[in-house]
């Protein structure tokens, strides 16, 4: 009887990841949210682990710069992106403000040395305790990238020129 009632009970079970609909309608976030989604077409997050495979492979130099590109191509399609080559080439920067950046890092110790210098809580938004993956965060609520279907082909399509197979892919979205 009770297996009876949960094969029963799962047809009629509904996943639904938009916590909005479990606000009041006069709440002030659910008011701010819908203002945003009615005048602005919504809002996109994505988030792209890049996952190397091997302890420290995102402190390689090949690899951080194949990483790089990568970041590259996506800050052509969002407005607003962060990731760990952005943030280790400021803290390069602050660390020797007189340094040029166009040959950053010059070295595995280099790439190293600055990551080390990233305040922990920081850097643990961008890269695991392995340091073998790594968090790349965009907002994708522009009109370049509304079709994120689309967007992940392109991506795909990117990586699999200018990337190294050993590195896997994985992409992800919210919509609000």
């Amino acid at each position: 009887v009770l297996l009876l009632g949960t094969v029963l009970g799962m047809g009629r079970l509904r996943v639904d990841t938009d916590y909005l609909r479990y606000l009041p309608g006069n709440s002030p976030l659910k008011q701010s949210m819908n203002h945003y989604r009615d005048h602005f077409g919504g809002l996109s997050f994505l988030s792209l682990v890049v996952e190397t495979g091997q302890t420290d492979g995102v402190l390689n130099l090949d690899t951080f710069h194949q990483i790089e590109q990568l970041t590259q191509f996506l800050e052509s399609e969002s407005d607003y992106l962060m990731s760990l080559p952005q943030l280790a080439r400021a803290t390069a920067s602050w660390i020797d403000p007189e340094r040029s950046l166009d040959a950053f890092p010059l070295s595995d110790q280099d790439l190293r040395n600055t990551v080390e210098s990233i305040p922990s809580g920081l850097l643990s938004q961008y890269l695991d305790h392995n340091r073998s993956r790594i968090l790349i965060r965009m907002r994708a609520d522009t009109p370049r990238s509304t079709d994120l279907d689309h967007f992940e082909k392109q991506v795909l399509r990117f990586a699999d020129t200018a990337l190294n197979e050993r590195l896997v892919l994985t992409l992800t979205g919210n919509r609000y």
